[in-house]
C-alpha cells in the first residue's frame, strides 16, 4: 500500500478553513502552477487500475492543491472517490507563526539560535525552564502552551497514515511530515522539510510506513 503525501502549495494566507470545497481559493499563481506539474509527475506513478483515495486538511490552502489534484488525476484516467476531507491531517493546532517567529528571536527562549522548523521539531517551546516561563507573563504562557506539540502532530498524521485503506493521496502541512522527510533526507547538518507543493510517496512495509520515492527538488533544507 502506497501513500503520496504532498504539500499544499504557495499560499496567501488569506483564508482558514473554506466553508466549502468551491470556496477555498488561496494558492498563489506560482502554488497553482507547482501543485499542477507534481500532480503531473505523480500520476506517472499510479497505477490506472487501481482506485486512489484523496484525503486532505480541511484548510483553504489544502483543499485547493487537492481540487487541482483531483482534476489531473481525473484527466489520465484514474479512478478517484470525492475528496474526503480529514481533520487529522490538518494544520498545528493554535499555531501562530508570526508570534512564533517573534518568540524565537528572544535569546532566552532560543539561546541556540535555532531555525523554526529545527526548534519546532524539537519541542524546545514546550519545555522552557522554569525562570525563562516566569519572565513570560501568564498569558503568553497561556499562549505558547496552547500550540500543539510536535508529538501531538506526528500521533495524528500517524493515525492517518495507519487507518487507509488503500493506495492514497494525502494533502497536508510541512508540520506533520517531518519524520518521515528525515528518514527520506538521511543525515545531513541541514534541517530537511518538504517543499510547498511538492510530494513524497511513502509504502507500507508490513507493520511501517517508509520512504519509498522521494522525486528530486521536493526536499529543502533550512
Amino acid at each position: 500500500m502506497k501513500a503520496y503525501i504532498i504539500r499544499h502549495g504557495e499560499s496567501n494566507y488569506k483564508q482558514e478553513k473554506a466553508p466549502t470545497l468551491a470556496d477555498a481559493s488561496d494558492l498563489t499563481p506560482a502554488g497553482i502552477e507547482t501543485v499542477l506539474d507534481t500532480a503531473e509527475d505523480m500520476a506517472r506513478l499510479i497505477n490506472p487500475e487501481i482506485k486512489i483515495n484523496l484525503l486532505s486538511s480541511p484548510y483553504a490552502r489544502t483543499l485547493e492543491t487537492s481540487s487541482l489534484i483531483q482534476k489531473v488525476l481525473s484527466t489520465k484516467g484514474l479512478t478517484l472517490p470525492e475528496i474526503q476531507i480529514n481533520e487529522c491531517l490538518g494544520e498545528v493546532k493554535n499555531f501562530d507563526w508570526t508570534l512564533f517567529t517573534e518568540l524565537l528571536k528572544d535569546r532566552q527562549i532560543n539561546p541556540h539560535n535555532q531555525s523554526p522548523i529545527e526548534y519546532f521539531r524539537r519541542d524546545f517551546l514546550h519545555n522552557l525552564s522554569d525562570e525563562v516561563k516566569r519572565s513570560l507573563g501568564s498569558e503568553l504562557l497561556q499562549k505558547i502552551n496552547n500550540i500543539e506539540n510536535y508529538l501531538s502532530c506526528l500521533n495524528r498524521f500517524q493515525g492517518c497514515l495507519d487507518s487507509l485503506e488503500g493506495d492514497s493521496v494525502l494533502v497536508t502541512h510541512e508540520g506533520l511530515t517531518g519524520k518521515y522527510i528525515e528518514m527520506a533526507a538521511g543525515k545531513c547538518n541541514k534541517t530537511p522539510y518538504l517543499g510547498k507543493g511538492k510530494y513524497f510517496v511513502l509504502e507500507n512495509q508490513g507493520s511501517e510506513w517508509k520512504p519509498l520515492i522521494v522525486p528530486e527538488g521536493a526536499i529543502q533544507y533550512e
